[in-house]
């Protein structure tokens, strides 16, 4: 018993293909139709110009190409330019950043805590610099890994508030205010890295605040 063949689909592009072949097939047909009641001189003329016609479009296609490969080069030198900036920029703000961070402002990383309810009620630290230390007289050694009520059990509340609000909801801050448990008075900035996180830089401005 024989089966009948089986349909395969083409695939519409090879469809669209067929169709133009088709067509520059039916428009070389009436080339030759118009041209069989034309004399030779009259065939030889129309033959050249259609050799013209074609030099003229493969002119016109090579200067198209070649503009869009100048385009491109040009395309590709500017984002290779954009690219070598860029990398100068992250450079300077990488060694203006360690500058700051290093010499003059103290930097935390820390981690926020919260009860069961979700409410702010200590925080961690996760990474201090030289510089921090060096403004609240704190150890890196005695911090990292230890909360804040650990090494400073009678830290005010409102710390905790606010790097809570920083830490859950990813909004920056800055502000003045005093501690008690070191005794100054600090300028800070605090800013979320990640959700369930924040970092500060703090400047020592206890002699600004008593003068």
């Amino acid at each position: 018993m024989k089966h009948p063949p089986k349909t395969v689909r083409k695939d519409p592009h090879e469809y669209q293909l067929r169709e133009e072949a088709e067509g520059q097939l039916a428009r070389s047909d009436n080339i030759l139709y118009d041209l069989s009641d034309k004399t030779p001189e009259e065939i030889i003329h129309e033959l050249r110009v259609n050799q013209i016609e074609l030099e003229v479009q493969n002119q016109d296609l090579k200067k198209a190409y070649q503009d869009l490969k100048e385009n491109e080069e040009n395309l590709l030198t500017q984002l290779e330019e954009i690219r070598k900036a860029k990398e100068k920029l992250q450079v300077s703000e990488e060694r203006f950043r360690k500058l700051f961070l290093e010499n003059i402002a103290g930097y935390a990383l820390h981690e926020i805590i919260c009860d069961e309810s979700g409410i702010p009620i200590d925080y961690r630290f996760l990474e201090v610099n030289p510089a921090f230390e060096r403004l609240t007289g704190l150890c890196a050694d005695d911090l990292i890994g230890r909360t804040v009520l650990e090494v400073l059990p009678k830290t005010e509340s409102y710390w905790i508030d606010k790097y809570g609000q920083v830490a859950l909801t990813g909004t920056s801050t800055h502000f003045e205010n005093y501690s008690r448990e070191l005794d100054k008075y600090y300028e800070v900035t605090a800013y979320c890295p990640v959700i369930g996180q924040f970092a500060t830089l703090i400047l020592d401005i206890t002699e600004r605040k008593l003068a």
